[in-house]
């Protein structure tokens, strides 16, 4: 099945009745129209207002039973755009109860055992998502043959191993060199 928004309902019910949800997010921006004017605001050395986007996530994590966990592979040197998720996206999900493990990947080159596509793992279900070359959300796909799934479950799993913890990366890098505000 094929969904045309990241917040359809489809996604939004396997989110919420899942017991586990895993996601891979390899992207270095993610172009939103929720995100925009908080990511202007870091970027003029703003505090960045909380996204409705953010919060309704951070919502979703709190109240749900599931355990969420997110592996970001992430490009360095950092881009400005990572540098805002990091400091102003992630501690509220982490707070709210996911797992943030950020895995650092030298510019030009990249891990063999992890794919560059973001995806998402709901139990058995798989959500592989599709963003245009500027990070622009197109479309996902919800897949729950056995061999796609067991595929994306590995793939994850070696990423998870890979990564280091969010509070990690922040202490290896000083906060990132975040806008203190």
């Amino acid at each position: 099945m094929r969904v045309t928004s990241p917040l359809a309902p489809e996604i939004q019910h396997l989110l919420t009745e899942a017991q586990t949800v895993d996601r891979l997010e390899t992207l270095q921006i993610y172009d939103t129209d929720q995100e925009r004017r908080s990511f202007d605001q870091y970027l003029s050395g703003q505090r960045p207002d909380p996204t409705p986007t953010g919060q309704a996530w951070a919502k979703l994590i709190h109240d749900s039973p599931a355990r969420f966990r997110l592996v970001h592979a992430v490009t360095e040197p950092l881009s400005d755009y990572m540098r805002y998720r990091l400091t102003h996206t992630y501690p509220a999900a982490a707070a709210a109860g996911e797992e943030i493990t950020i895995l650092p990947i030298p510019r030009g080159t990249w891990p063999w055992p992890v794919r560059q596509q973001d995806f998402w793992l709901a139990d058995t279900t798989l959500v592989a998502v599709e963003h245009s070359g500027a990070g622009r959300f197109e479309h996902a796909d919800i897949l729950t043959a056995g061999a796609l799934v067991a595929d994306a479950r590995a793939v994850f799993s070696r990423a998870w191993r890979m990564a280091m913890p969010l509070a990690d990366y922040m202490d290896r890098h000083n906060g990132v060199s975040a806008v203190a505000l």
